[in-house]
């Protein structure tokens, strides 16, 4: 930022003299004066726009990991909410298994593998159990397992 405010200021000081030089050897020449304030705002708004991108590209960058790091921290905290459980049935679905695969596996019924999935549905904010899977995933709490994937 500091490098990018010292550049802009040499490049406008750097134009600015030689516009002042170019007008001393041409104020002969009628209008040249408003001719020379011409140049000057042009310049002068090339530079600001110039900037300005600059500085909303930088912004927009620090936003955005901003945003994403707080995505990922709500993330983490919405995984430790999961009971054990809930870990549990998120695994097996991460792996691909059936609601009924999960209960014959866990020695539950179905019913209540619906309810925890609808549970860890609620905790996470997603609609989906690809979606729940693809959380736990990124968040690091699971891994699929290569045997079943």
């Amino acid at each position: 930022m500091n490098r990018t405010i010292l550049t802009s200021g040499l490049v406008t000081g750097a134009i600015i003299t030689s516009l002042a030089l170019l007008q001393v050897r041409v104020m002969a020449v009628p209008l040249v004066q408003e001719i020379f304030l011409l140049i000057v705002a042009v310049v002068a708004i090339g530079i600001g726009i110039w900037l300005g991108r600059t500085y909303y590209e930088r912004v927009e960058a620090r936003q955005t990991a901003a945003t994403v790091s707080a995505i990922q921290a709500t993330r983490t905290a919405e995984m430790s909410l999961l009971t054990e459980r809930e870990l549990e049935v998120l695994r097996h679905v991460a792996n691909g298994k059936t609601n009924r695969e999960i209960a014959d596996c866990l020695f539950v019924s179905e019913n209540t593998i619906k309810s925890h999935l609808a549970s860890v549905y609620s905790k996470l904010g997603v609609r989906r159990r690809t979606e729940a899977a693809m959380v736990a995933v990124s968040a690091g709490f699971l891994e699929i397992d290569a045997k079943t994937a």
